[in-house]
């Protein structure tokens, strides 16, 4: 409808991610990507896009500081996937498709990840198929703690299917069929995109149960900004101890760090599932509510990284 009003004032942020935007050529494998002139930088990446005044155009992303794959791997979005649109109206339907896929060997993954398997494979295939519908059903204003915001909700339901495949022998195994891990198969998301004339990207994203939009999974808004970005610090030992697979008791000791620690769990979506604040010396983390599967950690202190890397979570 129109003239809606949405109060996200009383939003209290349980963590901050700070994403840092810069030109292309500023990023670590601009010539990997072609034709993009943008690079996001982030924790957990590096994601190359296309934009101009129509567009904002994913092209792919490389792994750093706590992306499970060596630098070396390099998925591209074929054809690349639209993530944002302009000029926006009320009523507009739009549709957006794209794969991704890459191969890599199996030495590229640390030894501990492949320790639950029957068979050590000698290759790994991932492959993604999304096929995305978005519809601006919605106008009115936005109220964040930062201010009131004159938006358009551009809702968008996301049909993705992926497979990660075992090359052991001469055969491709599917990994969901010998080690199930959350995330594998088809599956289906639904989320509102908030845009307004007066901000660069979506100043609310909020993700909700496909069938019950009303129940709310995930919101994230649009912060006061940030005044520095990471900067990553070198310690002789690493914080993480273990175990790994581990039942859901992780232990760090930040006795190495100069200030008190964040330790940060996020899925391989990069979306933060777990944040525990102000650790000094040894200290345990509780993961046993989440699923078994791969997880990325990350260590900072202060606003600098200091650590990052993965874990499983084995039942």
């Amino acid at each position: 409808g129109m003239g809606i009003t949405w109060d996200f004032t009383a939003l209290v942020a349980a963590n901050e991610v700070l994403t840092v935007a810069r030109p292309a050529a500023e990023g670590s494998k601009p010539a990997s990507f072609p034709g993009t002139n943008l690079v996001l930088l982030s924790g957990v990446g590096e994601a190359y896009y296309a934009v101009d005044a129509n567009a904002l155009v994913n092209h792919g992303f490389i792994g750093t500081g706590g992306f499970p794959l060596s630098e070396s791997v390099e998925p591209k979005y074929l054809p690349p996937l639209v993530e944002q649109r302009a000029p926006l109206s009320f009523f507009d339907v739009n549709t957006a498709e794209s794969a991704l896929a890459f191969t890599f060997p199996a030495s590229f993954l640390p030894d501990t990840l492949l320790a639950g398997l029957p068979l050590q494979p000698d290759s790994i295939r991932f492959s993604q198929i999304l096929s995305r519908l978005d519809v601006v059903d919605a106008s009115g204003t936005l109220k964040l703690p930062t201010g009131d915001y004159e938006v358009l909700r551009e809702r968008r339901r996301t049909i993705s299917d992926t497979k990660v495949e075992l090359l052991i022998g001469l055969f491709w195994i599917d990994l969901s069929t010998v080690f199930p891990l959350p995330g594998l198969g088809a599956d289906t998301t639904l989320a509102y995109y908030f845009f307004s004339n007066e901000a660069k990207g979506p100043l609310a994203v909020v993700d909700v149960v496909p069938d019950t939009p009303t129940t709310v999974l995930n919101v994230q808004f649009r912060g006061t900004g940030a005044t520095s970005t990471h900067q990553p610090v070198v310690l002789e030992t690493r914080l993480f101890k273990g175990p790994v697979p581990s039942a859901g008791d992780l232990y760090f000791d930040a006795t190495p760090a100069s200030r008190p620690v964040r330790a940060e769990l996020y899925n391989l979506a990069g979306q933060p599932v777990l944040i525990s604040e102000r650790h000094t010396g040894a200290f345990r983390l509780d993961a046993a509510s989440l699923p078994p599967g791969l997880w990325i950690y990350r260590i900072t202190d202060g606003e600098r990284l200091v650590e990052s890397g993965t874990l499983i979570l084995q039942r």
